[in-house]
């Protein structure tokens, strides 16, 4: 079972059953309500079907013109918040950049590091759902 794609003027976002990941689209100049809404639809998911049967999920922000900053304050709230009601440990978190800007503005917004191993900067939705999946393959017992 899973719940309807999400689709408004600023995101878009959807869950592949098949893989088991959730790939988000963000466009245009972001405010707090796009995070808002996809936060709200990523909970809608999570009850739906349930956190752990979501292996991972893909942020695309390659379409992304820009982050006002009541965007960043509500994405790293509401994610906070994300993180303290479930288990984030195994839930690996790809952010599909298209150029340095994204880079650094996401990796120093979203605090990504080399020490948190889950959340990951990559270049296309491609990489992102390799990086999902073998962050999955890694942690399979032997």
């Amino acid at each position: 079972m899973s719940i309807e794609p999400l689709e408004t003027p600023l995101a878009s976002a959807y869950y592949d059953d098949e893989v088991q990941i959730a790939y988000i689209t963000y466009r245009g100049e972001l405010d707090d309500k796009a995070a808002i809404d996809v936060y709200n639809w990523l909970s809608s998911l999570a009850n739906a079907i349930g956190f752990e049967a979501i292996k991972g999920e893909i942020f695309d922000f390659s379409q992304v013109t820009g982050f006002l900053d009541s965007n960043l304050a509500a994405a790293r709230k509401i994610s906070k918040r994300r993180n303290l009601a479930h288990n984030t440990q195994d839930h690996p978190v790809a952010l599909v950049v298209s150029d340095p800007y994204q880079e650094e503005l996401l990796r120093d917004t979203m605090r990504i590091s080399p020490e948190i191993a889950r959340k990951r900067i990559v270049w296309s939705i491609d990489e992102g759902t390799r990086f999902v999946q073998a962050w999955h393959a890694q942690k399979q017992p032997e």
